[in-house]
């Protein structure tokens, strides 16, 4: 048998201001792989697919998704807004969901899957890059894309 798992390219690279659904695909993984080794005996694999953006009306929710007014007033109301944008831009180049179905179907039907099968727009950018670039310049680039400027 076989089991796959819905994770997401969050699962492995974590940015500002989605800490808690990270998190939970963080969670996934882990909860993936030790599954996957406690049923070596049985025959039964575990696979995760982590998608990147995909086209679905989750972008448009999440967008929507932050009572901006309570932190206009703050440091955050304006990287709020900040992210909205970076996020309103990502869904422009969102992959559309058959794209994901095709890899769910490789995951299912192939005799032997891969551990994960990473699917997002740009993988070099959104995917290798990341997870060969030291955390720190990470940080750095966060920070520059949403304005999170040092202000202590």
């Amino acid at each position: 048998g076989r089991i796959v798992m819905m994770s997401s390219v969050s699962g492995k690279l974590s940015w500002p201001f989605v800490g808690g659904y990270s998190a939970s695909k963080h969670a996934l993984e882990a909860m993936s792989h030790s599954l996957r080794r406690e049923l070596m005996p049985f025959g039964v694999d575990v696979v995760i697919v982590g998608p990147g953006p995909i086209a679905t009306p989750i972008w448009e929710k999440a967008a929507g998704a932050v009572e901006k007014s309570l932190y206009q007033a703050t440091f955050y109301g304006p990287l709020i807004d900040c992210f909205e944008q970076e996020v309103l831009g990502r869904a422009k180049h969102a992959l559309p969901a058959s794209a994901v179905a095709e890899v769910v179907h490789t995951a299912l039907s192939t005799p032997q899957p891969k551990v994960r099968y990473t699917i997002t727009p740009a993988p070099l950018m959104n995917w290798f890059l990341p997870l060969i670039l030291p955390a720190r310049w990470l940080d750095r680039i966060a920070a520059k894309r949403l304005g999170l400027t040092r202000k202590v």
